[in-house]
């Protein structure tokens, strides 16, 4: 699902800011690396939709919200 939603992304990228590609990366990343690892599937799931998206907003946030 990692990399699906990675994918996905990427597809939204055209239409999106362009600082999106680093959470793109990121996810696709995670969602390769949980295929090999398959026992810790859920902590690389967690980390990439719960604590990258809470990274990647508040960066956003920052970044553009002065």
């Amino acid at each position: 699902m990692l990399i699906f939603h990675g994918l996905a992304l990427i597809s939204a990228s055209k239409y999106n800011i362009g600082d999106i590609k680093y959470l793109w990366f990121i996810q696709i990343i995670l969602g390769l690396i949980a295929s090999y690892y398959l026992g810790s599937g859920f902590w690389l799931w967690a980390l990439g939709f719960r604590i990258m998206h809470i990274i990647y907003g508040t960066w956003i946030l920052f970044k553009y919200d002065r």
